[in-house]
């Protein structure tokens, strides 16, 4: 009996084949060649660096509109608190209330009361320290810098300065002397008893 789908020949056989070819191809399936794995490696890290590029930008950019948002979410807030003291300040009984407290302002027909702390005396010398040597509160301002400028003794400073300081204080205080003091003269030794 023939086989119908073949032509009188051997069924392991390919036509036109050696059977050195069919050898290396029976033992080559398994394994891949040097080259051929070196092609792998090249395009798996092509297609890595082709993932990681793109995946990278995808993470910095949740994180940038991850910031936006938050950014987004605190400036709204401050706009919100903003026009409620825009708010406020239509109303005419804030304004009332602010211009009380701010800046003094009295309704027509209302008295102002001052309260003034019972420990400040106009007596009281803001310069004073110990025996008082300035002109009395009782004279003018200009009087009282008038002489202030005009005699230098009546021990008058004004506020932030200080006085001259005195040569033989500083002496004293650990500066170091200016002028050096001469050697002291050495005296002759006296001369050998003979």
């Amino acid at each position: 009996m023939t086989n119908r789908g073949t032509s009188g020949k051997r069924p392991g056989k390919r036509p036109g084949g050696s059977a050195a070819s069919e050898a290396r191809a029976r033992t080559g399936r398994g394994r891949f060649s040097a080259f051929q794995v070196g092609i792998l490696i090249v395009v798996l890290i092509l297609v890595l660096v082709m993932i990681a590029v793109p995946v990278r930008n995808y993470f910095q950019q949740r994180a940038e509109i991850a910031r936006l948002s938050a950014s987004i979410d605190e400036r709204t807030e401050r706009r919100d608190t903003l026009l409620g003291e825009i708010e406020k300040y239509r109303s005419e009984a804030y304004i009332r209330e602010q211009a009380r407290q701010r800046l003094g302002v009295i309704e027509p027909g209302e008295t102002p009361f001052r309260i003034i702390d019972p420990e400040i005396t106009t007596s009281t010398a803001t310069t004073g320290g110990g025996d008082d040597t300035t002109p009395g509160v009782s004279a003018p301002w200009w009087d009282i810098l008038w002489n202030s400028v005009a005699s230098p003794d009546t021990g008058v400073s004004l506020p932030g300065t200080d006085p001259e300081p005195d040569p033989a204080d500083e002496a004293g205080k650990g500066h170091l002397p200016t002028a050096v003091p001469p050697p002291a003269e050495e005296q002759p030794a006296p001369a050998p008893a003979e």
